[in-house]
């Protein structure tokens, strides 16, 4: 079944541990949160206060092998609660990404999966 989801994908998806940035429009102060999945289209940001889904969302990545950081805006598409322990966070649907953003956002993928494939 993940193998299905995974085929629906408009990009791929890496694995990261990417320490994340994150505000809200209810003033919910997320620093301390850990992107644990990342695609040109959305990322998993683990915390233990997700938002609800539908709330707007804005985030801060630094991607370290490229030097480099990126903002986006997007949209909680998705939630895990505490039920689920270190996994508690939210699937993050990016909607607003500078086209500089974007392209190093893409360079960071396509390294990590080359990182990956020579493992």
């Amino acid at each position: 079944m993940m193998e299905d989801v995974e085929a629906k994908r408009a990009s791929p998806r890496i694995d990261v541990s990417l320490r994340t940035f994150v505000q809200s429009d209810i003033n919910v102060d997320l620093s301390d949160s850990f992107m644990s999945n990342l695609s040109q289209g959305g990322c998993f940001v683990r915390t233990k206060q997700p938002l609800a889904v539908g709330s707007p969302i804005a985030l801060k990545v630094e991607l370290p092998c490229i030097m480099a950081s990126i903002s986006a805006v997007g949209v909680v598409r998705w939630v895990k609660d505490l039920s689920h322990g270190e996994d508690a966070g939210m699937g993050v649907q990016f909607q607003e990404v500078s086209e500089r953003d974007l392209n190093l956002l893409k360079q960071f993928i396509e390294r990590q999966l080359m990182n990956d494939l020579f493992a």
